[in-house]
């Protein structure tokens, strides 16, 4: 498979992921992978520890220094759970520390169930993670097995809108009209009175 292709395969099956209802599960009876989040890596691999068979598929954000995410596990045999893990790498970058916050989801087959896990410990190894979990309450002690699938671009960041043009200076006062040019108020018509004089002057001239 090339990796276009391997990549068109990794986004469908994101997309279906984002699209489906919480605790829906597919034909195999597993969840659908986490979704992409803009700004986080996803890795995909397996545990091996009181259930050897499960998957995990991870997505890891970071921000100013502080690394968190989720944890998903699922597996025919034992069910699957949905975790919130916050951690930090050391100073080298080359081992991350991860605790579990809570259980956002679990879904736990009969006659099993789900704990926290105390520590992740997972060293960066090219484009995997390896290492192991360790879980007290569940005495449970797995080794991990991660491969990078990929990092999601996060979004740009917005532009700043330009300042505005000042407005144009105002122009001198024309009038009371905008558009328009001053017209001269026209003369009063003539009185009816004032047509009718010349007809009377000549009138009396006729008399005398």
């Amino acid at each position: 498979m090339t990796a276009r292709a391997a990549a068109t395969l990794l986004a469908a099956a994101l997309l279906l992921a984002a699209a489906a209802p919480a605790g829906a599960v597919d034909e195999e009876g597993r969840p659908p992978l986490l979704p992409a989040k803009p700004g986080c890596e996803l890795w995909l691999g397996n545990s091996k520890g009181n259930d050897p068979t499960i998957r995990l598929h991870v997505r890891l954000c970071e921000d100013g220094g502080v690394v968190h995410g989720d944890i998903q596990t699922s597996s025919l045999r034992s069910g699957w759970s949905h975790r919130a893990v916050e951690g930090a790498w050391n100073t080298p970058r080359d081992t991350l520390i991860l605790k579990d916050l809570d259980l956002v989801e679990e879904h736990p087959n009969p006659g099993w169930r789900f704990c926290t896990v105390d520590q992740w410990t997972l060293r960066k190894e090219g484009d995997q993670l390896n290492g192991r979990y360790d879980s007290e309450a569940c005495n449970d002690h797995a080794d991990v097995h991660l491969t990078f699938q990929g990092l999601t671009p996060a979004l740009p960041a917005p532009q700043p809108i330009p300042d505005l043009p000042p407005p144009p200076a105002t122009p001198p006062d024309a009038g009371p009209c905008g558009l328009c040019a001053a017209i001269p108020p026209a003369s009063p018509p003539p009185t009816p009175a004032l047509l009718l004089l010349p007809a009377l002057l000549l009138l009396l001239r006729r008399k005398r």
